[in-house]
């Protein structure tokens, strides 16, 4: 994927996501574009891909099941640090705040281990079973539970971050320097093959704290 082409499959991808996010927070005091979103489409070598996203205050979208109904990837920041025992990849991101910064919550979760991403999402599912049984909410329970089911299933069966080809990683605002030292670096330098560099499959969309994302395209670029 030509960098025009990639920078136009991730605008596109998180203007879907921003639009869907805005639409279920309107009405709330809650200002939803003060957080930001990221999105990785990571390609591996069995010939699999998946499409990752992440919110930077997954506390505001527990109600109602939200950040199951959008897929979001769950924080394994602080789970991720047993696999340091076992001698596997270590968190990406300044200590403390990977759970808040998109990228490293992206980079993390493709880290780690099959396990640990499961056990992250079932901590979600916890959450989610803990909000009060109302009535109104009995048709969003039916929706919202397989789709979590159907996403410790796939946490299972992702390929591990040793079969990573390629990535394309963007995020609605610029990262900050702490994620650049501390994840796009060592993501290079561990994955020199598929390291992310800015304008080719790096992209920063210049958003602004509580002001829309600056979309400047959200269409495809089609091959033939």
């Amino acid at each position: 994927m030509d960098p025009e082409q990639a920078r136009g499959v991730v605008e596109h991808s998180i203007a879907i996501l921003r639009q869907s996010l805005n639409s279920i927070l309107r009405g709330k005091t809650y200002d939803a574009d003060e957080h930001n979103l990221c999105i990785a489409i990571v390609q591996f070598a069995d010939g699999s891909s998946d499409v990752l996203a992440a919110y930077s205050n997954d506390s505001a979208l527990t109600d109602k099941g939200i950040f199951e109904f959008l897929g979001l990837v769950p924080n394994t920041y602080s789970l991720i640090k047993e696999q340091l025992k076992a001698g596997q990849p270590g968190p990406y991101g300044c200590d403390g705040m990977a759970q808040h910064h998109t990228e490293p919550k992206l980079m993390n979760y493709l880290a780690a281990s099959p396990e640990v991403r499961q056990r992250a999402l079932l901590a979600q599912r916890k959450l989610f079973k803990e909000t009060p049984a109302r009535e109104d909410l009995w048709g969003l329970n039916q929706i919202l539970r397989p789709r979590l089911d159907l996403a410790v299933r796939q946490a299972a069966r992702l390929p591990g971050a040793d079969a990573i080809v390629s990535v394309t990683l963007a995020s609605e605002i610029d990262c900050c320097t702490t994620c650049v030292e501390y994840t796009i670096k060592r993501f290079n330098a561990r994955y020199p093959s598929a390291r992310l560099v800015r304008g080719s499959n790096l992209f920063e969309l210049g958003k602004k704290a509580g002001q829309p994302t600056p979309f400047t395209k959200t269409t495809i670029t089609r091959t033939p």
